[in-house]
């Protein structure tokens, strides 16, 4: 009995720990897939006029309903600001809201970053 206890035992310790390793290198291949793909709306110099614009284009589509357009600053984009939505899941959902936002940014295009 106590055997039979001890393999059971030592069976459930490694089910816990696979299982364990199995979600968490799930949950990392979900969050990675989800920060890849983003459509990008704009890129303006960092400058009075670039900010405005920048500013501009992300007040145009909130007002229309589009309430995840984000500015980031960055250094990692030629030192530009770029003017984004996202972050997607997949390629499909990202392309499905750029051409969602088509009409309102001719030049809208689908980036991994």
């Amino acid at each position: 009995m106590k055997f039979l206890t001890s393999l059971l035992l030592i069976f459930f310790i490694l089910n816990v720990q696979y299982t364990k390793a199995d979600d968490n290198f799930q949950e990392h291949i979900y969050h990675v897939a989800y920060q890849k793909w983003y459509v990008v709306l704009g890129r303006y110099s960092k400058n009075k006029h670039g900010y405005k614009s920048a500013y501009a284009l992300r007040y145009k589509l909130r007002r229309y309903g589009h309430s995840n357009v984000k500015i980031k600053n960055t250094n990692s984009y030629n030192g530009l600001i770029i003017v984004t939505m996202g972050p997607f899941f997949n390629q499909r959902k990202a392309l499905a809201q750029r051409n969602a936002v088509k009409h309102f940014v001719l030049h809208a295009y689908i980036k991994q970053f």
